[in-house]
């Protein structure tokens, strides 16, 4: 009996528990670019954007990118540099 009762126990706090897949992804940052004019690579790197609802790393990752390949093929005639990308709910 106490066996049960110790299972049933622990199953109440695992519904509990919050999973990181819980947070929404609203904001996109370019956190490293790889350009060789310091300049560029200075604004590359204060990009951010907000307006991403993404429940799901992968789609938030997605949307990120296409974000930063939007901003670097208007920015620049040839885009040769890559970024390192990071998505939050924290801001810009």
């Amino acid at each position: 009996m106490r066996i049960v009762l110790i299972i049933f126990i622990g199953l109440l706090f695992v519904g509990c528990e919050k999973k990181s897949d819980d947070d929404v992804y609203t904001t996109c940052k370019i956190v490293h670019s790889t350009a060789m004019i310091e300049a560029n690579k200075l604004k590359d790197e204060s990009q951010c954007w907000t307006g991403g609802t993404y429940s799901d790393k992968s789609s938030a990752f997605t949307w990120c990118t296409n974000k930063a390949d939007d901003y670097c093929n208007d920015e620049y005639t040839f885009c040769t540099q890559s970024f390192t990308i990071e998505v939050s709910n924290g801001g810009c």
